[in-house]
């Protein structure tokens, strides 16, 4: 789905990135489904590979462990959790620092690295051994 949207932004609509991510500014204009949508977007085609690749083996194993109906409904949880904090924090920093331009576009969240790290805090906290490999390339 993640490549789906990449391509399609890419080719046919430009802006549908834009209209996806998680801006502060435009949640507070009612554009909630942006709490959503934004793991759909990647603005590179790098982050969108590694995004899917981590994303593909976490994800997995946890549909795995809680079904796909607990799947659907925790990664919309912590997506939509993780966003409106971020909007809040955003607007708290902002005024502190506004040469940093934070209520900006180039404030936005977007990506999959959002779940995926809720992903591994929850897999982490399930696993009954002290540490745990992620994908062989690190111990956490």
């Amino acid at each position: 789905l993640n490549v789906f949207f990449y391509v399609l932004g890419a080719l046919v609509l430009p802006m549908l990135g834009d209209m996806m991510t998680a801006c502060p500014m435009d949640i507070l204009y009612l554009q909630v489904w942006r709490l959503f949508t934004s793991p759909l977007v990647s603005r590179s085609i790098l982050s969108l590979a590694i995004g899917c690749f981590v994303f593909g083996q976490l994800g997995s194993q946890f549909e795995r462990g809680f079904g796909t109906i607990g799947f659907v409904y925790v990664f919309m949880l912590f997506t939509a959790a993780a966003n409106a904090l971020f909007t809040v924090a955003t607007l708290v920093v902002a005024p502190m620092a506004p040469a940093a331009n934070l209520i900006g576009p180039q404030g936005c969240s977007q990506g999959l690295w959002v779940p995926v790290m809720a992903f591994l805090v929850v897999q982490a906290q399930r696993s009954t051994s002290p540490n745990m490999s992620v994908m062989g390339m690190c111990n956490i």
